[in-house]
């Protein structure tokens, strides 16, 4: 079995494949189908279709996506098996050396994706999340102002441990299946308030169930920008971190408003019933503090 690395990027698998499958082998042709495919076989609320029939002239596949495993495409009397170890398995068990291989890919923080055609073992294909270059920075950044970032992913634990490692996280949990996000952030919240980051159609369930959910504006599908209370138009995660010092910012000149106004109107109130305060007094309790909690309050505006 030959073993083939691509990006993992939906929008470089839509517009490459078309050019892609004129140059390859036709049992390649069917692997780059099923990664396409795998893109488009979720509903927006998360959850995977049963089947999808999609006619390419002159063939016709039938493909069937079984959820966090894999999909199986019928094309005339040949089947095609595609997705994790575990589930390529049950058709046609790999060699020892492509599964040593696999185990090599997951380390350099690749998911191996094996092919299966009519119970024969075809090959592995190894997508990788390319890691952002501003990734490190913007976690850095985030660990810095004391919260504890966490990575969810459904890749493995050895190909999450490695993209984990780069990207410098505090927690990894790895193998969690679209329905099984809610759980982990269900679990999250347990030790305090969760932001939940995404852009995915699987992560418009999970945003609208964090305490904050924040998208990706450019790529992000409809179903997670519409769930999220934060959108980041243009994709900088760099700006998550701004946008928490900008929160932070404002609720403490909040916190400052409220503090000095009770605390003014507060005194001059007893002041008054005590007979010390005088007429200016209370005009300075109410006019003044307005005042002064209008200008600290304009801090928010640099």
């Amino acid at each position: 079995g030959k073993i083939y690395t691509l990006p993992y990027s939906c929008a470089l698998i839509y517009r490459s494949c078309g050019a892609a499958v004129q140059i390859v082998m036709k049992h390649i042709l069917y692997t780059l189908l099923l990664i396409m495919l795998s893109v488009s076989c979720t509903t927006a609320d998360g959850d995977k279709r049963p089947s999808l029939a999609v006619t390419i002239e002159p063939y016709r596949f039938i493909v069937e996506a079984v959820a966090g495993n894999g999909l199986r495409a019928t094309y005339r009397r040949s089947e095609l098996v595609g997705g994790n170890q575990t589930f390529v398995e049950t058709f046609s068990k790999p060699d020892e050396e492509s599964q040593m291989r696999a185990k090599q890919l997951s380390a350099q923080g690749k998911t191996p994706l094996f092919f299966v055609k009519d119970k024969v073992f075809l090959g592995i294909i190894a997508v990788a999340d390319v890691l952002r270059e501003d990734s490190a920075y913007a976690i850095s950044e985030l660990k810095n102002m004391g919260l504890r970032v966490v990575m969810l992913t459904g890749d493995n634990e050895v190909t999450a441990c490695a993209i984990g490692e780069q990207a410098g996280v505090d927690e990894v949990i790895s193998g969690v299946l679209p329905d099984g996000k809610k759980t982990a952030v269900d679990a999250l919240k347990e030790h305090g308030k969760v932001a939940m980051v995404g852009d995915g159609i699987n992560d418009a369930p999970v945003l609208s169930r964090a305490d904050i959910g924040i998208a990706m504006g450019g790529l992000g599908s409809d179903a997670a920008i519409e769930a999220a209370d934060i959108v980041i138009m243009d994709d900088d995660i760099r700006k998550i971190s701004k946008v928490m010092q900008i929160s932070r910012k404002t609720m403490r000149i909040v916190k400052e408003n409220i503090v000095f106004a009770l605390g003014v109107k507060g005194l001059v109130l007893i002041l008054g019933a005590l007979g010390y305060a005088s007429m200016w007094a209370a005009v300075f309790a109410d006019v003044g503090v307005a005042f002064i909690a209008i200008l600290n309050a304009m801090r928010a505006m640099k």
